[in-house]
């Protein structure tokens, strides 16, 4: 639900999006021609979207001098944010000079804690993911030390293990066992 959008125009996405939807903003006509003439995918993307979310071809209007573009309502502005600064501009010298009724700085109030609540959602979805990231990450190093220190103790036992053998077949070779078979281990022939 804001006021205006420009979208940037570099922005592109990947060929294989399924879910595109961007109703409820109101767009400048001109930044989503040139969105969608370079993302045409995401163009039928966003018409299939708000067919099947609404049922209809394009978002419904809430102000009827908007037009459409795609699925999309859009305002064509010669100087797109102009007019809402001028109307901005005199809120705030309205505000300022004492001449602004109640209702407007109630107004100017509601749209302020509005938008910060929406600014602390946006920053506590980010922590929320910047949080679970480092959760991985911090798992992810634990599980190579586990790994590393297993790795070692496998190494150390195959050691002792190479060591045990040949000091075994060294004592099998001092004592000369009489049923010695090439089948047998050197610890099976010492019981022997």
């Amino acid at each position: 639900n804001n006021k205006l959008v420009l979208i940037e125009k570099a922005l592109r996405f990947s060929q294989n999006l399924e879910h595109f939807d961007l109703r409820g903003n109101g767009f400048h006509c001109g930044t989503l021609r040139d969105f969608f003439s370079k993302n045409q995918r995401v163009q039928a993307v966003a018409k299939q979207t708000v067919k099947k979310l609404t049922g209809q071809n394009e978002e419904e209007c809430t102000v009827p001098t908007l037009g459409h573009y795609g699925a999309y309502c859009c305002e064509d502005l010669p100087a797109p944010f102009a007019d809402r600064l001028i109307a901005l501009k005199r809120k705030e010298h309205a505000l300022l000079s004492g001449q602004g009724s109640e209702t407007e700085r109630l107004e100017c109030e509601r749209e302020n804690q509005a938008r910060q609540r929406e600014i602390d959602a946006l920053k506590e979805q980010y922590r929320t993911v910047i949080d679970q990231v480092t959760l991985r990450k911090q798992a992810k190093i634990t599980l190579e030390q586990k790994k590393k220190a297993l790795d070692e103790q496998v190494s150390n036992g195959r050691r002792a293990h190479a060591e045990l053998d040949g000091t075994l077949q060294q004592a099998v070779g001092q004592i000369e066992l009489q049923h010695a078979t090439e089948e047998q281990s050197p610890l099976q022939l010492l019981r022997a």
